[in-house]
């Protein structure tokens, strides 16, 4: 990869995750200083970090999923030279 494209790459990982930050706190702001009750307050936080962290689990289930496709792929390599 040219190390161009790769300092762009990075760059725009971390603007996605500055923008996803910021997004987050500004939301938690917002409801902290519009919500009426605190029930209220905990209940809108609770759904927004669901919402936000959605895919970021799946995109971990994603690579655990690849993670163990890879180690099962070593073993039965490493079986099969063997035997």
């Amino acid at each position: 990869m040219i190390p161009e494209e790769k300092q762009k790459k990075n760059i725009a990982r971390y603007v996605l995750l500055g923008s996803f930050l910021g997004g987050l706190v500004g939301t938690t702001v917002v409801l902290l200083t519009l919500s009426e009750s605190t029930e209220e307050r905990k209940n809108q936080i609770k759904e927004i970090q669901r919402e936000l962290l959605r895919p970021i689990s799946v995109k971990l289930s994603e690579l655990v999923d690849q993670i163990g496709e890879a180690f099962k792929r070593a073993l039965e390599d490493a079986s099969s030279k063997k035997g």
